[in-house]
């Protein structure tokens, strides 16, 4: 899975230099994949087209964290992802009151600096929302 650099974003991941690209030349690796058709069609074609949007400095449609998915650790601890902190824990406190507590405008500018593709936030929003994407992602 080849993605957009987006490291240091909420608790995701720690920023390494090393790591870095000018978003110039990422963005042409994924224009070049889309240009050549080196990606199946599918979800991974769409998740290409966000890299490049992203690297372009156009915003992609918002995250849906804690809206279609949530993350839940093995002691309880409920967050709307994998960048953001936890909000409750389900030993103390009901699903509905947690969900209630979630910070949405953490969300929102989480969603907005980062290209994030993680299964917990804009990849479960963008299968919703490019419904025929999905249908064509080939499975093996």
């Amino acid at each position: 899975m080849v993605g957009a650099y987006h490291w240091d974003v909420g608790l995701y991941g720690k920023q390494d230099p090393t790591l870095m690209f000018e978003h110039q030349t990422a963005r042409v690796v994924f224009e070049r994949l889309l240009e050549q058709d080196a990606l199946p069609p599918g979800y991974l074609r769409q998740y290409a087209k966000d890299n490049v949007t992203w690297l372009r400095g156009e915003p992609l449609t918002p995250c849906d964290a804690g809206r279609y998915s949530i993350a839940i650790d093995a002691s309880g601890n409920v967050a709307p992802c994998l960048s953001l902190p936890h909000a409750g824990n389900l030993l103390h406190s009901s699903l509905g009151d947690i969900l209630r507590r979630f910070d949405r405008q953490a969300i929102r500018d989480c969603s907005d600096r980062s290209s994030c593709n993680r299964v917990d936030g804009r990849v479960i929003g963008s299968i919703l929302r490019h419904p025929f994407a999905a249908w064509q992602t080939p499975v093996r």
